[in-house]
C-alpha cells in the first residue's frame, strides 16, 4: 500500500536526517511543486533489468515483487521506443494502472529541446500521467573550459525548461559518476539557476553523496546541488 505523506512533514523528515540543502529557492521563481498536493510515495522499479519482458509479464512481476511503480525506460532499446511512444506508452500506462502499479516516472535519452522527438515524448507522456522524467547525460568539451562548456549548455537547458514548463512535466538530471557532465568539479549555480526554476532539478544518487564517494573536487560540486529530488 502506498505511503502518503504532506509536505510539511516531508520538510521535517528531511531536517532531521540533514539531507535538506543549504539553497533556497527565490520568492519570486515559481514551483511546480508547490501546487502539487500531498506526496504519495510509491517504490519504482527502474525497467532497465527487465526490458526483455513484454508489458504483460513486466507489470506481473512487479506486481508478484511488492513494487507499486515503474520506472519506465523510453528510450532506445528500452520497454518504449521513442518512435513508437505515442502508441507504446499510453498502452503501458493502461496495463500497469490495471494491475494497480502507477508509472510516475520514466528515464529517456532526452538532452535536445531541438529534436522533434522530444517533445512528441514529453507531449505523449503528459497525456499518460506521467509528470517526471530523467534526461539524458550532457557531455564536457575538451577544446572548450569548464565555464565555456557551462555556457555551451546554458540555452539548451533553459529551452528544455521552458518545453517541461508547456507540458507539466519535470525533468531530473542525475548525478551518475564518470566523465559526463555531473559530480566532477566546476559544477556551478550557472546551471543549477535554470534548475532550480523546479522544471528541471538534480536526481540525487544518495551513494555519491556518502564521505568516501566525495572526492575533493566532488565535495565543491555537491555543495551546489539545490534540492533532493524524490518522484512521487
Amino acid at each position: 500500500m502506498p505511503i502518503t505523506i504532506n509536505r510539511r512533514d516531508f520538510t521535517a523528515m528531511l531536517l532531521a536526517t540533514g539531507t535538506t540543502s543549504r539553497y533556497r529557492r527565490p520568492v519570486s521563481t515559481p514551483d511546480p511543486v508547490e501546487t502539487m498536493p500531498p506526496a504519495t510515495i510509491t517504490i519504482n522499479m527502474f525497467s532497465k533489468g527487465l526490458e526483455w519482458m513484454d508489458y504483460d509479464r513486466l507489470t506481473d512481476t512487479l506486481v508478484a515483487a511488492g513494487f507499486t511503480g515503474i520506472d519506465l525506460t523510453v528510450r532506445g532499446g528500452g520497454h518504449v521506443l521513442p518512435e513508437n511512444v505515442e502508441r507504446d506508452l499510453p498502452k503501458v500506462v493502461e496495463i500497469a494502472k490495471a494491475k494497480g502499479l502507477a508509472i510516475p516516472m520514466m528515464v529517456t535519452s532526452i538532452v535536445d529541446p531541438g529534436n522533434p522527438m522530444t517533445e512528441r515524448i514529453l507531449k505523449t507522456a503528459s497525456q499518460a500521467g506521467i509528470r517526471h522524467y530523467r534526461m539524458g547525460y550532457l557531455s564536457y568539451d575538451p577544446k572548450l573550459s569548464i565555464q565555456e562548456t557551462f555556457q555551451k549548455h546554458k540555452s539548451t537547458l533553459q529551452r528544455l525548461a521552458d518545453l517541461n514548463h508547456t507540458y507539466g512535466i519535470q525533468a531530473g538530471y542525475q548525478n551518475h559518476q564518470g566523465t559526463n557532465l555531473g559530480l566532477l568539479s566546476g559544477i556551478s549555480g550557472i546551471l543549477f539557476r535554470i534548475w532550480t526554476t523546479g522544471w528541471l532539478v538534480c536526481n540525487m544518487i544518495p551513494p555519491m553523496l556518502r564521505p568516501r564517494a566525495l572526492t575533493p573536487g566532488r565535495i565543491r560540486s555537491a555543495s551546489f546541488i539545490p534540492r533532493l529530488v524524490l518522484c512521487r
